[in-house]
């Protein structure tokens, strides 16, 4: 993902992550690129109308729910979304069962078409 687009601050104000916060950062940030190209361009046309999608990505791939999860070819990365009722379950039966991709991102549903 592009580190310059999308504002740095990691959600609780700061402006800065933390070393461990980078590293789990940039760790969901590959295996999204090599290994989830169709949540990698799901993500990519929602921040094409709202830079705050990176913010909100980053959020969760350092665990913090009810921000980003997705889930394409055997790969989950991101945290749950904790607030809707059987959430959590509903996203281990899409992981399980299978679905060719899912990117939940908080706020945004459906930004349109490509």
């Amino acid at each position: 993902m592009n580190k310059e687009v999308g504002t740095a601050t990691n959600g609780d104000g700061q402006g800065r992550w933390s070393e461990h916060e980078w590293w789990l950062i940039e760790q969901g940030q590959q295996r999204i690129k090599t290994k989830m190209p169709e949540v990698y361009a799901t993500i990519c046309r929602y921040a094409a109308k709202d830079k705050n999608v990176w913010r909100i990505v980053r959020m969760g791939l350092i665990g913090r729910p009810d921000c980003f999860w997705a889930c394409e070819a055997g790969q989950v990365t991101g945290a749950p979304f904790t607030r809707f009722a059987r959430a959590v379950e509903a996203s281990r039966l899409m992981a399980r069962f299978g679905c060719a991709h899912v990117c939940m991102i908080a706020g945004h549903g459906d930004l349109g078409g490509a």
